[in-house]
């Protein structure tokens, strides 16, 4: 409200962008919403049933650049005011238009009763799980507005949304959720159900609080083992085998360098990574040529080299090891005679 009344007073237009709440908050969007009137608005999807458009709507002081002002084909009337060039990939789309027209005239219909209902769904998903989250010390937060809603994870905990779909819940990249008509109790209760599971799954895999134990049937065992290689494996050993002297071994290289600040623990490290190596049987694996399958051996001792360039010259210690970081990414993998770790 204050930024209406400023924007007044220094005639500057106040834009919505209401792409995301659409008609979700109110009838009225936004503007509904919170009682204030904007000059220019956007929407999307959301008025056009899911169809890709884009809508901008507002006064005609702004607006009249896009069409003209008022006037008709049909009599001697023409666009009066000077208009700018206005595009796009949906603009004026035959099937769109009707789908939008449809749209209007059924939220016209039934009001603002649709949105208080998506609403209340909404808030009991986002209220029970949030409740479940606090009660038992799980960092998950659902934060909601009408009917927009989105799971606030930590960034070590993205394994949450793999879970889900685990469950039968797909999360999109971008996180953020809608509830719709189509979406009964039944869907929220399933929904409630499947975020209460994948964080447990989580609690016991130990990952809220060091006080929670890793169950004994979590903990890996490695094993000795032979497996048949699988397109994607046997298309990387064919890559490597027919190129060992060419560029082609090596085209999967991936060097990844990290600054570190402050005290660094080397066996702490080296104990970190064995640990990695231990549990993914990838890391310990190599190609039985005879075989053409792949050997997964029991254990893999960690070599972590320490290089030291405390020696150099300040000013090219930077090129040094750049050119060292280089050099060591142009190393051939012979995956049949060691782990790619």
């Amino acid at each position: 409200h204050s930024l209406r009344k400023l924007t007044l007073q220094l005639d500057i237009p106040l834009v919505f962008d209401e792409i995301i709440t659409g008609f979700r908050c109110n009838l009225a969007g936004a503007q509904g919403y919170f009682g204030i009137q904007a000059d220019i608005a956007t929407y999307g999807k959301a008025i056009g049933g899911g169809l890709p458009i884009g809508v901008v709507v507002g006064k005609a002081k702004y607006l009249d650049v896009i069409d003209g002002g008022f006037w008709n084909y049909e009599d001697q009337s023409y666009p009066e005011t000077d208009r700018t060039f206005f595009v796009g990939t949906y603009n004026q789309h035959p099937l769109v238009i009707p789908v939008v027209n449809t749209v209007l005239k059924q939220l016209k219909k039934l009001g603002n009763q649709l949105q208080d209902e998506l609403n209340k769904k909404t808030a009991r998903l986002a209220n029970t799980l949030n409740t479940y989250f606090e009660e038992n010390k799980i960092p998950i937060h659902v934060a909601h507005f009408a009917s927009v809603f989105r799971f606030e994870v930590p960034a070590n905990l993205d394994i949450f949304y793999f879970h889900m779909i685990e469950r039968g819940v797909y999360i999109w990249e971008l996180r953020m959720c809608f509830l719709s008509a189509a979406h009964t109790d039944k869907d929220v209760d399933f929904i409630i159900q499947a975020a209460k599971e994948s964080a447990e799954d989580l609690r016991q895999g130990g990952f809220f609080s060091s006080e929670v134990p890793v169950p004994n049937d979590l903990v890996y065992t490695p094993c000795e083992d032979i497996q048949v290689l699988n397109e994607e494996q046997m298309q990387l050993w064919l890559l490597t085998n027919f190129g060992r002297n060419e560029k082609g071994s090596t085209a999967y290289n991936v060097i990844i360098s990290l600054k570190i600040d402050g005290d660094f623990y080397y066996n702490v490290l080296k104990n970190a990574l064995q640990k990695v190596s231990d549990r993914y049987e990838i890391l310990r694996s190599s190609i039985d040529v005879q075989k053409v399958a792949l050997r997964i051996r029991k254990s893999t001792p960690i070599d972590m080299k320490v290089i030291d360039f405390s020696s150099c010259d300040e000013e090219a210690k930077s090129e040094t090891v750049n050119n060292w970081i280089k050099e060591y990414n142009k190393q051939k993998f012979d995956l049949t005679r060691e782990p790619a770790f």
